[in-house]
């Protein structure tokens, strides 16, 4: 091969051109040096690349007229995958038609367009040495191989090769001619040169457009789906990749999912296999995405090593982009070729702007999220705000009324200690008390929704409180419903009562019998232990301001009709329900109950899926504790002078009738104030106050703080509707001798002074 040198001018000793000079001959050749300077004027003119590449094709072909000529572009740029021709001329295509494209092909690979490019040279071989490399069949071998880079600053945009076949007569290019295709090659890339910078600058000028509209589009988005839709409209603009998809990276499994995809990546795969995960770790390039949060370029995806391999997704080209803000990794952008798609090539202003996509992007889409958590909050905030407000109004009037229920229950009954058996009016005092026994139990839902429930506290294992119930749970199902139990053995107790957690038990699986209805179901009773952090308590529909920790959990799960979120939202309101009228206090009962044991309360459901409920108490570390043993009543006679502190005036006559009939003397007092007046007067004579824990002026509380302060040993029973661990929570440790809960009667009242007195 010969590889030929630039054609410089040399000079003789007298100064004028040396006659070997190229540039000398060219100058008697006035054929050549119009060819030249027309060709150079063309180039000049040229708007387009074709245009470049016809007017050096058609100067060449003036030039060495012997020769057929085309034009192949530099290989090997990244993301490219270019024809071996761009442009031939005329003599070519019709001498080889259909086998064009196969020659190029060959052609390009071969040593000698290498070395063409490779040293930017001009090379020519003829002869022996071009018949070397013998052309695809049936074209014919070749006579004479020309080669001319063309070079623009250092950079090799491609060659201008010119072929003879040897069936054709011999060409032997002159160094004159060769030294005019030089000029009009370097013209030519200076001509592709500043066709490709103005193409350039005109894409960045679009992206910049672009851009600038993607990003106000993005700010203005409502929802992720919006946001992400978006971000797919305008990244296919910027770039021309045919797919693209929206994953969610999950740093527990660390794998990526993916949730958004545009319609066409459904030709490669169902839904459930684009949203099935694929594993991260192990591949540099997916690592580099998610981990380190970098944009990813893989022209030819089956050039990286370590990417997985999958017949069924067969990617050409990707880009991955992710969406970050201030270092957290909310998802990634990608986009891609997929199979017959083939390779396309991004440029780097592309690329670039993509980047800036996913910033903007990551911004939004931060905000987004952190907008969505503050309306969690303040819809969790409002919901708690509700429901202690309801709270109080139902403890409020349960109050009032278990004042109300004292007077009857208490009068009904000491009417009923003063009747014969067989007086009449006996049935009617009867029919009394149980009317006012099942107000009672209305009044302590009422309590219960509000967190104050008469609770007797003891340490309970919740397994066993099921396993206790399950005969009265399975007659109580309709036969459609089958009852399935995954109870675990040798949980933490919890600190509850146990008639309460009954309760729970027991409106929980009705409620899931009613859900499934009159058709067949199941019904999923489990229990468990967990451990609870922040994260988890922030889902808890009831009891977000509980504290980390570990948790026992009792679970209901039935295959009903399940609950929109709407229903959800209020399912504790008081006397709120979705089935006929007269119903609704079940589940505000367990809102309070769980609330009063200081728990948590997660519901799960979808319409037409069912519902789980999910009851979470503190655990505690100590066994479960049975329950006390009653005692039989004995003989007692009773004496001393009892205190009865009640706002309530019936409250205070049922009492004192109830104590004065057992053979007391009894004080009363109004208010707190009032009674600390009473014993600082006769404090040494007053056997035990009867306290009631809210009365106006001073409260049971402030009062009995002051009646210890004045005698220390005073006997104080406390009287409340609330429950026991509020109500004993306040004087725990100061001395109390003892709770009796409203409404109760005189037969309670009693044996409650007496486990005081005689303690």
């Amino acid at each position: 091969m010969d590889i030929l040198q630039p054609y410089p001018c040399r000079s003789g000793s007298s100064g004028a051109p040396d006659e070997s000079c190229p540039y000398a001959k060219l100058a008697e050749n006035a054929d050549l040096q119009r060819q030249l300077a027309e060709g150079l004027y063309a180039l000049s003119l040229s708007r387009t690349c074709p245009e470049v590449f016809q007017s050096l094709l058609g100067r060449a072909a003036a030039v060495l007229p012997g020769l057929h000529w085309f034009v192949s572009p530099a290989s090997g740029r990244e993301g490219e995958d270019p024809s071996a021709i761009v442009a031939c001329s005329l003599t070519l295509q019709e001498r080889l038609g259909p086998l064009l494209d196969g020659f190029g092909q060959a052609f390009r690979d071969t040593g000698f367009a290498h070395d063409v490019m490779a040293h930017q040279r001009i090379c020519v071989e003829a002869g022996d040495a071009a018949r070397a490399w013998v052309p695809p069949a049936p074209v014919p071998a070749l006579g004479v191989l020309l080669g001319i880079p063309l070079v623009s600053e250092g950079e090799v945009l491609g060659a201008l090769f010119g072929v003879s076949f040897r069936d054709q007569p011999g060409v032997e290019p002159h160094e004159v001619e060769l030294s005019v295709l030089q000029s009009l090659a370097q013209v030519a890339a200076l001509a592709l040169e500043r066709l490709q910078a103005e193409a350039r600058l005109e894409e960045a000028a679009r992206l910049s457009h672009d851009l600038a509209q993607a990003v106000r589009d993005l700010a203005v988005a409502t929802d992720e789906d919006l946001l992400i839709a978006q971000l797919f409209r305008w990244a296919a603009l910027l770039a021309p990749l045919p797919e693209w998809w929206f994953n969610r990276y999950d740093p527990a499994t660390r794998s990526s999912l993916t949730t958004h995809w545009t319609p066409g990546v459904e030709a490669f795969g169902s839904p459930e296999e684009i949203r099935r995960p694929y594993p991260v770790r192990g591949s540099a390039s997916l690592e580099r995405l998610h981990f380190h949060q970098t944009a990813i370029h893989l022209p030819r995806w089956e050039d990286v090593p370590d990417l997985p391999r999958d017949d069924r997704w067969p990617f050409r080209t990707m880009v991955g982009l992710p969406l970050a803000h201030e270092g957290t990794l909310v998802g990634s952008l990608s986009g891609g070729s997929l199979g017959e798609q083939g390779h396309i090539r991004v440029s780097d202003a592309q690329f670039d702007a993509l980047k800036s996509l996913a910033e903007a992007g990551g911004l939004v889409m931060n905000r987004l999220q952190a907008r969505r958590s503050l309306e969690a909050q303040e819809r969790q905030l409002f919901q708690a705000q509700k429901m202690e407000s309801l709270g109080v109004l139902a403890g409020g009037i349960a109050h009032d009324f278990n004042n109300l229920l004292m007077g009857v229950l208490g009068h009904a009954g000491l009417a009923l200690e003063q009747l014969s058996p067989l007086h009449p009016a006996k049935r009617n005092l009867e029919a009394i008390q149980k009317a006012g026994q099942r107000a009672a139990d209305l009044t302590r839902q009422m309590l219960a929704y509000s967190g104050r429930g008469q609770f007797v506290v003891r340490n309970l294992d919740l397994t066993v409180q099921v396993e206790e119930m399950l005969h009265l749970l399975e007659v109580s199902l309709p036969k459609t419903v089958v009852l399935h139990l995954d109870l675990r053995k040798g949980l933490p107790t919890v600190s509850a009562d146990a008639s309460q957690i009954q309760q729970v038990i027991m409106n929980l699986v009705i409620n899931a019998a009613e859900a499934i209805g009159e058709a067949s179901g199941d019904i999923t009773i489990a229990t468990g232990a967990l451990r609870v952090d922040e994260a988890a308590i922030q889902t808890m529909l009831l009891g977000q301001d509980v504290a980390p920790g570990t948790y026992v959990c009792f679970e209901v799960t039935d295959t009903g009709c399940g609950m929109d979120p709407d229903t959800i939202s209020r399912i504790f309101e008081p006397f709120f329900t979705t089935k006929f009228t007269g119903r609704g206090l079940g589940l505000s009962a367990i809102m309070g109950i769980v609330r009063g044991h200081k728990g948590a309360l997660r519901v799960y459901s979808e319409v037409g899926h069912g519902t789980t409920f999910k009851m979470l108490l503190p655990a505690l570390e100590a066994a479960g504790e049975a329950p006390p043993a009653p005692t039989a009543e004995s003989a007692w006679a009773a004496s001393g002078l009892v205190l009865v502190v009640d706002d309530d005036e019936t409250v205070r006559a049922v009492a004192r009738q109830a104590l004065e009939r057992k053979g007391f003397c009894v004080l009363e007092a109004q208010d707190g104030r009032e009674a600390v007046d009473l014993v600082r007067g006769q404090g040494p004579a007053i056997s035990l106050v009867l306290l009631d824990m809210t009365m106006p002026r001073m409260g049971g509380e402030e009062a009995y703080r002051e009646m210890r302060r004045l005698h220390p040993d005073i006997r104080v029973i406390l009287s409340s509707g609330y429950n026991e661990v509020e109500a004993m929570g306040r004087f725990r440790g100061k001395g109390l001798k003892g709770l009796i809960q409203k409404p109760y009667g005189p037969r309670e009242l009693l044996a409650t002074i007496q486990g005081a007195l005689e303690a």
